[in-house]
């Protein structure tokens, strides 16, 4: 849970900071807007293992008891 939390953080800053530098310029670059899909890819990816993971888990918890 602290990885995933570190990750969504870092991906949170980065989007951010991209979405500053189109505010203060009043335009985004092609390159600026394939930035922040892929760190939304990256994201919907990191929370889709997290949650898999926890899935796996449960289910081998599931099966001792």
């Amino acid at each position: 849970m602290e990885k995933l939390c570190k990750e969504i953080n870092r991906i949170g800053v980065n989007i951010n900071q991209i979405t500053k530098k189109v505010n203060e310029d009043n335009q985004a670059s092609l390159n600026e807007f394939s930035q922040i899909l892929e760190l939304q890819k990256h994201l919907k990816d990191t929370v889709r293992q997290f949650i898999q993971k926890q899935e796996n888990q449960t289910k081998v918890e599931d099966r001792w008891l």
